[in-house]
């Protein structure tokens, strides 16, 4: 008989797995389905890069250029030229934005990082038959004690209902997919705007 999953309940599950050291015990379905927000809303939050772009663009578009007779010598290397036209203020104040934007991406890195970790150990699960799924001597999930029900979830959720497994796993991923698209196509915006700003231009 198959068993009703809601698709809240099978991530937070999978998170457990990956992380399930640091946990006192596995979380009730309930709980998962309480506690954890829809594929909707984890589309949503601070999109870091484009508010950094932002700052950026501003910050680059300000007129405050060191006058020609301090320009470097054209044959430095691009990483010594970079930034070379702009003033120590603004230099540095660049240096922070760009700074900045790295530390506050870390913790959406690590998200997704963690959602991919989630995808693979459903993948190795679902590769194998369901007469075939893991034993406790050969199973994918870390060893611990605190695992085992949360390992036990995952092969009754395997058993239950793969296709919708496989239906969740692959709505996951196209949403990965897609947030991984959109924060490069910021990310070269911004660095496109750093370089094209920064760099002596070669008639100099």
């Amino acid at each position: 008989m198959t068993i009703p999953v809601p698709l809240e309940s099978l991530f937070p599950l999978l998170h457990r797995s990956v992380n399930c050291s640091f946990l006192p015990g596995a979380m009730s379905k309930r709980a998962a389905e309480e506690m954890t927000p829809s594929l909707e809303s984890n589309r949503t939050g601070p999109d870091f890069f484009g508010y950094y772009r932002a700052q950026v663009e501003e910050l680059l578009s300000q007129e405050e250029k060191i006058p020609h007779h301090n320009h470097v010598d054209a044959k430095k290397s691009s990483a010594e030229i970079i930034g070379a036209e702009l003033s120590d203020v603004k230099q540095e104040k660049l240096n922070a934005l760009l700074r900045q934007c790295v530390l506050n991406s870390i913790p959406e890195v690590d998200e997704m990082q963690s959602r991919v970790d989630s995808m693979y150990l459903m993948s190795q699960l679902s590769n194998k038959k369901r007469s075939t799924l893991p034993t406790n001597a050969e199973s994918v999930i870390p060893e611990d004690p605190r695992c085992k029900e949360v390992e036990d979830d995952l092969r009754l959720l395997m058993k239950s209902d793969p296709s919708l497994v496989k239906e969740i796993v692959g709505n996951h991923s196209s949403d990965l997919l897609a947030r991984l698209n959109e924060r490069q196509q910021h990310l070269e915006k911004l660095l496109d705007n750093v370089v094209t700003t920064c760099s002596l231009s070669t008639d100099l």
